[in-house]
């Protein structure tokens, strides 16, 4: 049963592509390009808010165990830069208005700040150490 089973859907893939003319590489290349062109779509759309506030996209993660490590290593201009930011976003919120436009213009939410990667990088190794060291 799982032989004819395998080689029906064999049939239906190869009848796809004999019918088509289309091989399923193409088709996944496809949609890759059509996920990654949503994905830039998104992207501009979620920037263009985050800028109207005057945040960075690291302000708005949610925060982990991992975050706030990169947070306590972040120096005091970055952490009250960060707190600034908030207050701005928050105040203007109620206020219902947006940053002025020359404003918006200088910033810059892709620029990063936080260094995420690293610290999850760290806590990887230090569980995989536990790991092998049976350290409870």
């Amino acid at each position: 049963m799982l032989r004819s089973l395998v080689g029906s859907e064999m049939c239906i893939r190869d009848s796809i592509n004999a019918e088509y003319g289309v091989s399923i590489t193409a088709m996944a290349s496809l949609g890759k390009s059509i996920l990654n062109k949503c994905a830039d779509m998104y992207w501009a759309s979620f920037s263009k808010q985050l800028t109207r506030y005057g945040l960075r996209y690291e302000d708005v993660l949610v925060e982990t165990p991992e975050m706030y490590e990169a947070l306590r290593r972040l120096p005091k201009s970055e952490v009250e830069g960060r707190t600034m930011r908030y207050r701005r976003a928050v105040d203007l919120s109620f206020k219902k208005q947006y940053l002025p436009d020359n404003v918006q213009e200088q910033l810059k939410p892709a620029q990063r700040y936080l260094n995420i990667a690293q610290v999850e990088k760290e806590y990887a190794e230090r569980i995989y150490w536990e790991r092998v060291n049976k350290v409870v």
